[in-house]
């Protein structure tokens, strides 16, 4: 919980911010993400004080960027990865 808590906290202070979640499987990965994209564009009271981060350029299981990004860096706002997977060059 407290990584989800953490990572919400830091986009909202900064949507610029590159967050990787890596967790001992993708899939457990995969779920910190989901909880994270439910906090960012549907928690009422996150979206009443902050609007809604949600962004239709990225958005999928694996990664999301944050409507209020104003960096153009290559890496998404979070990304998520198992053990052993590919965060080389990233």
């Amino acid at each position: 919980m407290l990584a989800i808590t953490r990572a919400v906290h830091e986009i909202v202070k900064d949507p610029n911010v590159r967050i990787l979640i890596a967790s001992n499987t993708q899939l457990q990965a995969e779920v910190f993400l989901r909880e994270i994209k439910f906090h960012s564009g549907h928690n009422p009271l996150l979206t009443h004080y902050f609007g809604s981060f949600f962004s239709p350029d990225k958005w999928d299981v694996r990664e999301i960027v944050v409507a209020p990004r104003t960096s153009s860096a290559k890496e998404s706002t979070v990304t998520c990865v198992g053990v052993g997977g590919p965060v080389a060059g990233r």
